[in-house]
C-alpha cells in the first residue's frame, strides 16, 4: 500500500487519505508523518460484528490507539489524523474529496463477495478526480470455482477480481494491472 502510494506521489504534505477498517495498523501514523491528512475508519465498537475484531486487537476505536508505536510525533499526529466509525457496507455520502483511499485485507470482511464488490465501487466516490485507491485482500489460490462466498471472511477468486475490474472500468475508472 505504501509503495503504491509513494510511487504515485501521494505520501506528501497536503494530500488527504481515507483508510477503511484500519484496525491497529501503523499506516495512518506513518502517512501523517509524511504530511498527509488522514481519516482513519473502522467498524463502530458498539456494532455486534466488532466484538471479534476488538477481542483480537484488530479494531480501531480511538484516535490515540492509531499512533501506539509513536511513528508520528504526538502533536503532529493529533493535527493530521482523525478517526470516525464507518461501516464499509454503509459509507456516508459526506466522506468525499480524498486524494487516496486504502484498505489492508478488509473488504473480504464485508459479508459476501457481492458486498465486497459493492464496497470497492462505492468507495471510489470518496476520491477526488485523479485520486488513487489501493486495496489488498485475501485471495483463493486453491480453486477457480469453489470458494467461501459469504460469512465473516470470504475468499475472492481470480474471476471475482477480474469482474470487479470490469465493473470499475465500466464506471469510468482506470485500473492498473492486477498484481497476484
Amino acid at each position: 500500500i505504501l509503495q503504491a502510494l509513494y510511487e504515485r506521489d501521494m505520501l506528501q504534505e497536503g494530500k488527504r487519505g481515507l483508510g477503511f477498517a484500519v484496525g491497529e495498523e501503523p499506516l495512518p501514523s506513518l502517512m501523517a508523518r509524511f504530511g498527509c491528512g488522514i481519516l482513519a475508519t473502522d467498524l463502530d465498537i458498539r456494532d455486534d460484528r466488532a466484538t471479534v475484531w476488538a477481542e483480537t486487537a484488530q479494531l480501531a476505536s480511538t484516535l490515540e490507539g492509531l499512533n501506539s508505536r509513536a511513528i508520528c510525533p504526538h502533536d503532529v499526529f493529533k493535527k493530521r489524523v482523525n478517526f470516525r466509525p464507518i461501516d464499509m457496507n454503509k459509507i456516508p455520502n459526506d466522506v468525499t474529496d480524498y486524494d487516496f483511499t486504502w484498505s489492508s485485507c478488509s473488504f473480504e470482511h464485508c459479508g459476501s463477495i457481492g458486498l465486497g464488490k459493492r464496497f470497492l465501487r462505492k468507495q471510489m466516490k470518496c476520491l477526488k478526480p485523479g485520486g488513487i485507491a489501493v486495496h489488498t485482500t485475501e485471495f483463493n489460490l486453491s480453486s477457480t470455482e469453489e470458494t467461501i462466498d459469504s460469512g465473516t471472511t470470504v475468499l475472492f477468486r481470480r474471476q471475482d477480481i477480474e469482474a470487479m475490474i470490469r465493473d470499475l472500468q465500466a464506471d469510468g475508472h482506470t485500473v492498473e494491472t492486477l498484481q497476484l
